[in-house]
């Protein structure tokens, strides 16, 4: 139900007329979802959203996949989280101060610089 949702609200929020398009269309991306998901600096709300719902359908699938499991059965996540776990631990061993992920991408590489946009002609 809530990829549904969410979904809805996207395209209410991206068509013309409806007052989810007039009150949230051009509202920036808050700094705190921009840094939680390594969104871009000029990230819309819109971005958020879609964000949400993309995180939401990846709990329904998992969800879904545990629903279908018998007690018994092996949890067919754990191998990627091992390898995710293992590569976080060298990581974060390899730091030793506190690291702002805002420039970071989500293999904890440096982002490329944005390309800056093109001005309309006049």
């Amino acid at each position: 139900m809530a990829v549904y949702t969410y979904s809805n609200i996207i395209q209410l929020m991206e068509t013309p007329g409806t007052k989810l398009h007039s009150e949230w269309s051009s509202k920036p991306a808050p700094d705190i979802a921009k840094v939680y998901w390594r969104m871009d600096d000029n990230a819309m709300f819109v971005d958020v959203i879609k964000q949400i719902a993309v995180d939401e359908s990846n709990h329904r699938d998992v969800n879904h996949t545990f629903a279908e499991m018998a007690w018994h059965d092996v949890n067919p996540y754990v191998h990627k989280h091992i390898q995710d776990a293992g590569k976080a631990y060298d990581y974060w061993k390899s730091k030793t101060t506190a690291v702002e992920g805002r420039d970071l991408d989500y293999l904890m590489n440096e982002k490329p610089e944005p390309k800056p946009e093109p001005k309309p002609q006049s």
